[in-house]
Formats: structure tokens, sequence, C-alpha cells
């Protein structure tokens, strides 16, 4: 509104409704700002620590995997440089015993 038209005492009526809206509204309206701001923070908190959390775990099991998958090669290299030692080392004529040989290197290497 305009200022210079208005009486001092329609500024003061003004100005008394503007504090009583401040008064009602100001405080709720405060309150209800700083609520939802402290439900972001928390809430955002939250999020980055199941990220993280998430990230770790994914990182965890990546390498469980890897490691298992290290082992099975190991022995699967095992048991193969066993047989191939086993072809090397005896006669041909003694090749009809290899799935006895195999029997034995696989219930030793899983056993």
């Amino acid at each position: 509104m305009n200022e210079h038209w208005m009486s001092k005492d329609t500024q003061a009526i003004e100005k008394s409704k503007f504090n009583r809206f401040l008064g009602l509204y100001g405080y709720s309206l405060a309150t209800l700002g700083l609520v939802i701001l402290i439900i972001n923070v928390f809430t955002y908190s939250l999020y980055r620590v199941q990220k993280d959390s998430n990230f770790e775990l994914e990182i965890s099991f990546a390498k469980d995997q890897n490691a298992t998958l290290i082992n099975l090669l190991r022995k699967d290299i095992r048991i193969i440089g066993s047989s191939v030692h086993f072809f090397y080392a005896t006669n041909p004529a003694q090749w009809h015993n290899f799935p006895l040989f195999v029997q034995n290197a696989l219930r030793i290497n899983h056993g």
C-alpha cells in the first residue's frame, strides 16, 4: 500500500496486522523449516552411510569371489599338472591305470 496517503493510525493498524500474522504463523513456519532441514540432513546422512556400506559389501564380495576362483584354478592346475606328469613319468603300457590315478588325485585335492 502507498504510505503517503495513509494516516499514521492506518499505518499502525497495518503494521500490527503484519506483526500479528508473523506472531501466528512465523514461529510455525520457522519450526516447519527447521524440522524439514533436520529431516533432510538426517536422510542424506543415512543415504550416504547406506551407499558406502553397499559399496564396501560389493568390494568384499568381489574379493571373496576372486579368492575362490584363484583357489579353484590352482587346484585345477595342480590336477592337470599331476596328470601330465603321470603321462610323462609312466610307460604307455601303464596309461590304462590313469582313472585310478585321477580318482586318487581328486580325493586328495577335494577331501
